[in-house]
C-alpha cells in the first residue's frame, strides 16, 4: 500500500520524519480546511491531526488522532495504528521540505552545490526537483537509522 498523508498544522515535525521514511506527507501550515479535506479524499490521504474536533468530524477510518507533543511518539503512534512495516526502499527519497520525490543528480552537476570535502568522497547525489537541494548519504544517516529502529521497537524490522 502506498502511505500518503495531510499533516496539520501541529505536526510539522512528523510530516518531516515521514517524508524522512520516504511516504508523501502533505503538510499544511495553514490549518485543515474543507478545501484540504477534498484534497485529503481526493488523493486517498490519512489525515494527522491533534484536533479532536477534526478527527471526530472524520472519524477513523480516515485519520488519525496523535496524543504526543513528542515526535518520536507521533511517528510511532501513526506506525502502530495503521501498520506500517518499514520500508528501506523508500527511505530517503523524498525533499524533507518540499514532499517531493528527489531526482538523481549527476555527481558533476553537484560540485557546485555541496561542499568540497563532500563531493570527493560521495559518489551519488539527489537533488528536489522544486527547492533544488541537495541529498547525500552522510554520517548522519547511520543516526537516523538507529532512530528509525526505535520507531519499530526492535532492530532490523524491513
Amino acid at each position: 500500500m502506498e502511505w500518503k498523508f495531510l499533516v496539520d498544522i501541529m505536526l510539522g515535525r512528523l510530516a518531516r520524519w515521514l517524508r524522512t521514511l520516504g511516504y508523501d506527507a502533505f503538510y499544511t501550515r495553514n490549518g485543515i480546511d474543507s478545501r484540504m479535506m477534498v484534497l485529503a479524499y481526493r488523493e486517498n490521504r490519512f489525515i494527522l491531526t491533534r484536533s479532536k474536533r477534526l478527527y471526530n468530524k472524520i472519524g477513523p477510518e480516515l485519520s488519525v488522532f496523535i496524543n504526543s507533543d513528542d515526535f518520536r511518539d507521533q511517528v510511532r503512534e501513526v506506525i502502530n495504528v495503521l501498520g506500517i512495516k518499514f520500508d528501506r526502499n523508500i527511505f530517503l527519497t523524498r525533499c524533507l521540505n518540499c514532499n517531493l520525490p528527489l531526482m538523481e543528480l549527476p555527481k558533476e552537476d553537484a560540485q557546485l552545490k555541496v561542499p568540497p570535502y563532500v563531493f570527493q568522497t560521495v559518489n551519488r547525489f539527489r537533488a528536489c526537483p522544486q527547492c533544488r537541494r541537495v541529498f547525500w548519504s552522510g554520517t548522519h544517516i547511520s543516526e537516523m537509522e538507529k532512530l528509525i529502529d526505535t520507531f519499530w521497537e526492535r532492530k532490523g524490522d524491513q
